[in-house]
């Protein structure tokens, strides 16, 4: 069963979803769908300024669940970009594999989804369709079974998934894991989770609760009035918070970074060390799918390390989108050893081969800093960002589209 949200339509078109809905061992349903979703695009657009109020809302949620025995949680979505075969664009993402009891609540979080009214099969559109292909059509047209059309280095991964999924098996950390949620609006009624385990008060609690250190990697983060107290009380009691972000010339969106430039400001002030991620940063040279250095990386992990014993992964941006209109999971993990792990990582990605160091001046001046070079250098613009992406990123500062970001 595929769960599609219904915002990817719009974006992707129905061809590929007629095509998956012909495979007789998979139904696929789209959440919150355009009523317009098999007509086309012109017509979906002009859907979305009628309906506008419930297309806003977007299932964000990202996993995969088997036999309610093992699940993957974390914030990749399904295309090359994110699984290092596009020479172009890279995504930098982190996922969880997760086995035991928490997966049946996983799998609970996407019946809740699944049988919603909301959620309506790929069928109901294409009924009485004459389709101009097969499903012998599609797996004679897809390369997926030809290992040679894979390149060399995911080639040999495939190949040897089998032994690999032993070794994945003795890799497993056994520790305490909760399933936060968010679900907000009449879209996700049927999926909404009780406050105790809504993602932002299981982050803000856990923020509040730190003695030590709080790291955090998102590729979208704007500041709230409770973040930014909780981001100050922690300061003031002797937290460090270090922020990773992206970057104007590694973001996907110049539009939604403005939202992250008008609230840098504030970050600074609340304590939080900013490190904005290079658009070719040293970790993603050589990376494994296609053994080349994409000509441009994007932050896409969603993470959080509270005082080097737990971590919080899933696909919950630290935008006002994912607070306020969209769907979104995460999984808790109380382990000192995996949270270390994961923070040594995002570490890794703030070193000043990855990573810009943003820092405030006074009178509140921002400046970026390359501290890979001797002495380092100093940016007093987004380093490496194009006049497009400065010009579209500056509209932001007067458009009103503050309460869409």
């Amino acid at each position: 069963m595929e769960l599609y949200g219904g915002s990817g339509v719009i974006q992707k078109g129905a061809e590929p979803l007629k095509q998956i809905e012909q495979h007789p061992n998979i139904e696929v349903r789209i959440y919150n769908a355009f009523r317009t979703s098999f007509w086309p695009r012109y017509l979906r657009y002009g859907e979305l300024l009628l309906d506008f109020p419930r297309l806003n809302q977007r299932m964000h949620n990202k996993i995969i669940a088997v036999d309610n025995t093992v699940a993957i949680v974390g914030g990749r979505n399904v295309n090359d970009t994110y699984f290092a075969l596009d020479e172009a664009h890279y995504f930098l993402d982190r996922d969880v594999a997760i086995a035991g009891p928490l997966v049946k609540e996983v799998s609970a979080s996407f019946d809740a989804f699944w049988n919603s009214p909301y959620a309506v099969p790929v069928s109901d559109f294409v009924e009485g369709e004459v389709l101009p292909f097969s499903l012998t059509t599609i797996w004679n047209e897809t390369f997926a079974y030809d290992m040679e059309a894979f390149p060399l280095p995911r080639r040999i991964e495939v190949m040897d998934l089998a032994g690999k999924f032993g070794a994945l098996q003795r890799r497993f950390v056994w520790a305490p894991g909760t399933l936060s949620l968010t679900a907000p609006g009449p879209v996700f009624a049927g999926a909404a989770p009780p406050p105790e385990k809504r993602i932002e008060n299981v982050m803000l609690a856990h923020i509040g609760a730190a003695r030590d250190d709080v790291v955090v990697q998102t590729p979208y983060v704007m500041m709230t009035d409770a973040r930014e107290a909780a981001l100050t009380e922690a300061h003031e009691r002797g937290v460090a918070v270090a922020l990773n972000t992206n970057s104007l010339a590694s973001h996907d969106s110049a539009l939604v970074h403005y939202g992250f430039a008008r609230d840098r400001l504030r970050f600074s002030r609340s304590g939080a060390d900013i490190y904005e991620l290079k658009d070719r940063p040293h970790t993603s040279r050589g990376m494994p799918g296609l053994g080349i250095t994409p000509e441009k990386t994007t932050l896409h992990s969603k993470t959080l390390v509270f005082d080097r014993r737990y971590v919080f992964l899933g696909s919950f941006n630290l935008d006002y989108r994912s607070l306020r209109y969209n769907s979104e999971i995460g999984i808790l993990i109380d382990s000192p050893g995996l949270a270390s792990h994961v923070r040594d990582a995002i570490v890794s990605d703030m070193a000043p081969v990855n990573s810009w160091h943003m820092v405030i001046e006074p009178p509140g001046k921002t400046v970026w800093l390359d501290e890979s070079e001797t002495p380092p250098l100093r940016f007093d613009t987004e380093p490496n960002a194009s006049f497009l992406a400065r010009f579209t990123a500056w509209l932001g500062y007067i458009l009103p589209i503050d309460d869409l970001l």
